[in-house]
């Protein structure tokens, strides 16, 4: 009994994920994109159309892109979360931990996570955040804003700030895209301190 009872319930969490990863590949129906596994083949991205962004750098020989995307982690759960990425490209590294993006009047403060590799003296960072509590706030903000533009700037060994072409309808529909599969329904919360966001007023 204990038997059939352990392989239904079994059946059944493996129905919940081939519904989940189906869910990441019906996405492309409704918002065209392309859904893989990152390096790992751990996690499962879904990268919609029109991007990446490409930011204007003052410093020179630094490049900057921007890229959102939506990541089913099977260490939390099969919960998709998500994933603001900066990916940098310049000769001097920047070093950057934390990244400053302001909204209206407000300035949002994110951790970064890091990714470091360097080819024949260029150095290529990129800087993973994944937006959970007010980080999912920052991005419902930025799609509503106003500006169409936004300044984009990376807290390391130097401050290095890039300015974006903000397309308020496409994040729109990103964000349109997380809530068809289920995202606005998550509870977060245990990964709040994970990933935390620090929010002041501009003054």
């Amino acid at each position: 009994m204990f038997r059939k009872v352990f392989c239904g319930l079994l059946v059944m969490c493996l129905m919940m994920t081939a519904a989940l990863g189906e869910g990441m590949e019906s996405l492309t129906d409704q918002f065209p994109g392309q859904v893989f596994l990152d390096d790992q083949a751990v996690n499962t991205i879904y990268r919609m159309d029109g991007q990446p962004f490409e930011g204007v750098v003052e410093q020179e020989n630094t490049n900057v892109l921007m890229f959102w995307d939506l990541v089913e982690m099977p260490d939390y759960s099969d919960r998709i979360l998500l994933r603001l990425t900066l990916a940098t490209e310049s000769w001097e590294p920047i070093g950057a931990d934390q990244v400053e993006i302001e909204v209206g009047r407000k300035r949002y403060r994110l951790q970064a996570q890091k990714i470091m590799n360097e080819y024949d003296m260029v150095y290529y960072e990129d800087l993973e955040m994944y937006l959970v509590g007010d980080g999912l706030n920052l991005a419902r903000e930025l799609a509503k804003s106003r500006n169409d533009q936004v300044t984009v700037t990376m807290l390391g060994t130097e401050r290095v700030s890039a300015v974006f072409p903000m397309n308020h309808t496409w994040l729109q529909e990103l964000l349109k895209a997380y809530k068809k599969v289920g995202g606005d329904r998550q509870d977060l919360s245990d990964l709040e301190e994970l990933y935390p966001v620090e929010t002041e007023p501009v003054q």
